[in-house]
This record gives C-alpha cells, structure tokens and sequence, in this order.
C-alpha cells in the first residue's frame, strides 16, 4: 500500500534519498509530510521504516513546513529584528533551520 502511495503522491518512483546524492532535499521533506499527513501512527511507523526515517523527523519537518507561512507573527516582527534577520520572516528562518 504505502510503496505505491509515494510514486503516485510525486508523479513517478524517485529512489530514496542518500547522502551520497545530497540527503533529503527541501521538496522531499516537504513530499514526506504531505505523504504521511493521513497515516495513523501504525502505517506512520511503516512508511518511516521503509524510508530509513524516524517518525520525530517527519514531524519536525510538518511543524516547519506548519510556520512557513506565518505571515501574522512576520508582520508583528519589528524592522531592527527584521533587517537582523536577513529580510526574511521568522517562518522562513525556522523552515530554513529545520530543513536545511
């Protein structure tokens, strides 16, 4: 069931990330958590097993990918805090952390 699930969840069958070949990108993490979203714990644990994951990983990246788009606490940053930061919001800072 799941080894179907993720060549049609991202239009074709992507080998497992390495470190050889760069690890987890961005777009797979994101791909992952969009993937697991729906599972229960008990395919959850499946679905990480068969990528060499740990379920704590996927839900690092969903809480990441969760304060992406956190444009109300951005807009209360104030400008020294924002310039600090590169021009980026704190949502694209965590993402950036957490992800990178």
């Amino acid at each position: 069931m799941l080894g179907a699930a993720r060549p049609a969840a991202r239009g074709g069958f992507y080998p497992m990330p390495t470190p050889a070949r760069g690890g987890w990108t961005s777009r797979d993490k994101f791909a992952a958590v969009l993937e697991t979203a729906a599972l229960n714990e008990a395919d959850l644990a499946t679905y990480c097993r068969q990528w060499g994951l740990y379920p704590e990983q996927i839900q690092t990246w969903r809480t990441a990918c969760e304060q992406a788009n956190d444009w109300e606490r951005a807009s209360s940053q104030s400008p020294v805090n924002y310039a600090a930061s590169g021009g980026q919001g704190p949502g694209l800072m965590a993402l950036s952390a957490l992800l990178g």
